[in-house]
């Protein structure tokens, strides 16, 4: 057993005390003791951030991220680093650029869509009270959504899609010295909540996670609808004095066409409905090339498409439910 005991002293602002059993003390650096835990253990921390935030970015985009990296290199007694990028298209193909300035000469002009972007920051710290450098490592994982749905988008509908899909970025970084990766955590962390999104609306977010239950809402809706509209008019055609057998026959055959049809109906809209707004997705996109460009236009036309067809069969249902009601109301009264 260890003759010494660590205790933490209050007014050293984070050193750790090492005291043995005679009662000696020795302050060390908390720096200093996670770079021993280090070398003994060969071991590294890290710390991640998964987003789902929809972000619309650019080449201009990646080199502000750069800038800011770079800025945080000037705090910090940097020994070395390096940057590798990493462009990933579909069917397994991607390129790698051995440092950002060779990334700066990406061909823009690529007809392939981009699925997703790595950048990797490696580099080594020595640190105020260290004299070995640290190595550290910030990877940050960007995803192109509309890119990656368009590849496996025969793979998986579209509902399924929205319950596996949401992550578009990812950030990591391995350190032995927390407050250093806490703060290029916090500067990326701020580079991606500020880089430019179009936001769904709230009403729309909502009316989107609620289209698949359209068809079951309007189906019954309608066949409630023909059952109390008949019932409104049935006393002219049932059975009464002047209501014979032949036209209460004819009444009822009609009637459960009606019924049948009112379903029939409702369960066409609510498909219609639902199949426009499961077509619809937050756009979420890497625009670094020129296939970028035409698949970020293919997607933004058909939300447009989707949206209009969700409006029309929520226009065409609500016609039918006032149609409906106007000829009942015209037969009753007559």
């Amino acid at each position: 057993m260890s003759n010494d005991q660590e205790i933490v002293d209050p007014q050293n602002d984070g050193d750790v005390v090492v005291e043995s059993k005679d009662g000696d003390q020795q302050r060390i650096s908390f720096q200093v003791m996670q770079s021993i835990y280090n070398e003994i253990t060969g071991k590294t921390e890290e710390i991640a951030k998964m987003y789902t935030r929809p972000f619309h970015i650019t080449i201009a985009d990646l080199e502000q991220l750069n800038a800011k990296i770079l800025q945080l290199y000037e705090q910090y007694s940097i020994a070395s680093a390096n940057c590798n990028v990493h462009v990933y298209y579909a069917e397994d193909t991607r390129e790698r650029f051995s440092s950002f300035e060779r990334f700066r000469a990406y061909d823009q002009s690529r007809l392939e869509p981009m699925q997703s972007l790595s950048l990797e920051y490696n580099f080594l710290v020595v640190l105020p009270k260290l004299k070995k450098p640290q190595s550290y490592k910030v990877e940050i994982n960007l995803e192109s959504r509309v890119s990656t749905y368009s590849d496996r988008k025969n793979q998986l509908p579209m509902a399924l899609w929205r319950l596996i899909g949401h992550r578009t970025a990812t950030v990591s970084v391995e350190y032995i010295d927390y407050v250093v990766a806490r703060t290029f955590l916090d500067v990326t962390d701020r580079w991606i909540k500020g880089v430019p999104a179009q936001e769904t609306p709230k009403a729309l977010k909502v009316a989107l996670k609620h289209a698949d239950k359209a068809q079951h809402v309007l189906k019954y809706l309608f066949f409630a609808l023909s059952v109390y509209l008949l019932l409104s008019i049935s006393s002219h055609y049932l059975l009464t004095s002047s209501a014979p057998y032949n036209a209460t026959a004819r009444f009822l055959v009609l009637g459960f066409a009606v019924v049948f049809f009112s379903y029939r109906i409702g369960l066409w809209f609510g498909r219609m409905i639902e199949n426009a707004a499961s077509s619809y997705m937050e756009l979420s996109y890497l625009k670094l090339n020129r296939g970028d460009e035409k698949l970020i236009t293919k997607a933004q036309r058909n939300n447009v498409k989707s949206f209009f067809k969700a409006v029309v069969g929520g226009v065409l249902a609500v016609s039918y439910g006032v149609i409906a009601t106007f000829v009942a109301n015209y037969l009753s009264a007559t």
